[in-house]
């Protein structure tokens, strides 16, 4: 059969039965179009994802009491382990490779009110002026706490977007007070937003030197000392130097911490990386059954 007569045939079958041939042609349009859509959404996920990790702090280190995963955690035996202290972060900033060290502490209040207005689930950060570098804030208007504000206790504060859109709409909020756990703290500056990470936004937050959270708010106990203790934030000062400044932090803390070489750590050292494994291991088995099902 020459390709004249092939094409002449294939033509008169498609003819012959035009529903069959529609219907085999549709199937494969889709199967097609599917398959392509639920790739572009996979890159999209991926493209928004690193863009939520990275607005955590670009190559920032977190020093904790318990590793990230995505696995369960044994909750007990990471409640016994030793407090970090700021002690621990001083020297960690010495360290050759460090170019910013912020401990912080974090409390959550469930409401905050002013003038009648109230918002829900407010993040309060107390930390060192540093941690506008570690963890990748810009201040969109006035200034960011300074050393003077954490040396003398300074009860001002910084503010997210959320904030200001519930409780300061069409107003300047700088100069204005919020009262926080029974204090009064003066608002110094707005951040610029960061958005949403993973679906929770990130502008309900107000931060306030490290010094004067620690006279506000009770020192956590329990399992709440697990998640709201001190933790400590680390910027490199260059991305090459990330693993080799893991390295040191993990000598210095087993130092510190009194660790024999065939202790484990009884520590966290958390990364970025951490983050986009944890995504990965979730996503990986999804996003190979939705490709299998379009497939098919």
């Amino acid at each position: 059969m020459t390709l004249k007569d092939l094409i002449s045939s294939s033509f008169f079958m498609l003819q012959t039965h035009r529903l069959r041939s529609f219907l085999t042609i549709l199937g494969i349009v889709i199967g097609v179009t599917t398959i392509i859509a639920i790739l572009s959404l996979i890159q999209g996920l991926n493209i928004t994802v690193e863009k939520q990790i990275q607005s955590l702090g670009s190559n920032t280190i977190f020093v904790q009491k318990y590793s990230w995963g995505a696995g369960r955690m044994d909750i007990e035996e990471i409640a016994k382990r030793k407090d970090l202290t700021l002690e621990d972060a001083w020297a960690i900033g010495k360290l050759i490779t460090v170019a910013k060290v912020a401990p912080y502490k974090y409390y959550n209040i469930p409401t905050l009110s002013y003038q009648g207005k109230t918002v829900k689930q407010i993040e309060i950060i107390g930390s060192t002026p540093d941690i506008q570098y570690t963890a990748n804030y810009t201040v969109e208007v006035g200034r960011f706490i300074n050393d003077a504000d954490y040396h003398h206790k300074q009860t001002v504060c910084c503010i997210g977007g959320y904030i200001v859109d519930n409780l300061f709409y069409n107003e300047n909020p700088i100069g204005k007070y919020l009262t926080i756990n029974g204090k009064r703290f003066f608002i110094i500056g707005v951040l610029a937003r960061k958005g949403t990470f993973f679906g929770q936004t990130q502008d309900n937050i107000i931060i306030i030197p490290l010094s004067t959270f620690e006279k506000t708010f009770p020192k956590p106990t329990g399992y709440q000392a697990v998640f709201q203790g001190l933790s400590i934030q680390v910027l490199p000062k260059e991305a090459q130097y990330l693993e080799k400044t893991i390295d040191q932090i993990r000598e210095l803390m087993r130092r510190r911490r009194g660790l024999s070489f065939d202790e484990p750590d009884d520590f966290g050292i958390n990364t970025q990386e951490t983050l986009r494994e944890i995504y990965q291991n979730i996503t990986r088995v999804a996003f190979i059954v939705m490709l299998g099902v379009a497939a098919i």
